[in-house]
């Protein structure tokens, strides 16, 4: 018995002396003697050592490599280079700061709606494709000009479909986003109405639940922004398919663009940016600075959702 309290006691003397060694970076467990017998405490106390071991030999193999100072130098020669200065600046603090983690750039995709033989809707002469490709260059440049750590592509730079059929064109457009890691894809279009008596702004977005919450908050940002210049907000909706589902039965999103978006992972939406087709929407197609007013709301909203920095003046 006597013997068992003099192992017992040694074993806490070792384990004392051992709690004031320095930490080592990773945390461990706080343990009381009273937790264990003495067979499970003298485990840990192996363990605990044979931690510190290891540590202590990966510290002597860094030293024998000769991370012993900032530039490889030693603390004498170190200390010679730091206060050779007599600006605090050039103390040689700089060459130990960690390199700065660069920003992470944003990717928007912008979608000019439509192009080449698939117009989109016309009225009095007016063709809605010549009008998103001028809007979307327009967005596309104030986001370049304005902000920091963001990369913009156009689906199409000039009047030409993307492909040989409507289907594929549509699809193509999705593709184009994923081949450049979009963050998003914005499509501009412009809506009309059968008895042209329509006004106002509606967005689409997916109802697919991977990049719902995404679209529905890009949406809401480039609405205010487009009302602010005088549309009206009519609808932020999402559109169910009649004929696709899902293996589940949920039906997938009605237009292609928010579909072959969502498919992909991408957050899709279309911005009906108003009705070409009425007098009192007219006003912010008009000119080509309406438009570029147009553009640059999208861009504005776009910048807000995601954060961007605007480039110093």
């Amino acid at each position: 018995m006597r013997q068992l309290f003099k192992t017992v006691l040694i074993l806490l003397t070792i384990a004392v002396f051992a709690c004031g060694c320095k930490k080592e970076d990773t945390e461990e467990p706080t343990v009381t003697s009273h937790d264990f017998t003495v067979e499970q405490w003298a485990e840990f106390i192996d363990q605990k050592e044979a931690a510190q071991a290891e540590a202590a030999k990966r510290a002597a193999e860094e030293a024998a490599n000769g991370d012993t100072g900032t530039n490889g130098t030693d603390g004498s020669e170190q200390s010679q280079n730091s206060s050779s200065s007599d600006n605090p600046a050039d103390s040689g603090s700089s060459l130990t700061d960690p390199t700065p983690t660069p920003a992470p750039v944003t990717v928007i995709v912008i979608d000019p709606g439509h192009g080449g033989g698939y117009t989109g809707a016309t009225y009095n002469k007016v063709v809605e494709k010549d009008l998103t490709l001028k809007t979307a260059k327009f967005a596309r440049d104030y986001l370049e000009d304005n902000y920091e750590n963001v990369e913009v592509y156009l689906t199409r730079e000039e009047d030409k479909a993307l492909a040989d059929n409507l289907v594929d064109d549509l699809e193509k457009r999705a593709k184009i986003a994923k081949e450049h890691k979009a963050n998003a894809l914005v499509s501009i279009h412009f809506n009309a109405s059968e008895n042209h008596n329509r006004t106002g702004t509606y967005i689409y977005v997916s109802r697919r639940s991977q990049v719902k919450d995404e679209c529905k908050g890009l949406a809401r940002a480039i609405m205010k922004e487009l009302t602010e210049l005088g549309t009206k907000e009519r609808a932020i909706e999402e559109r169910k398919s009649n004929d696709m589902f899902d293996d589940s039965g949920d039906a997938y999103d009605y237009y292609a663009i928010n579909r072959h978006c969502a498919a992909r992972n991408i957050p899709g939406i279309i911005v009906e940016q108003c009705f070409m087709d009425n007098e009192e929407d007219r006003q912010f197609i008009e000119s080509d600075m309406a438009l570029k007013m147009l553009g640059e709301a999208n861009a504005r909203g776009i910048a807000e959702y995601y954060g961007l920095t605007r480039k110093a003046e």
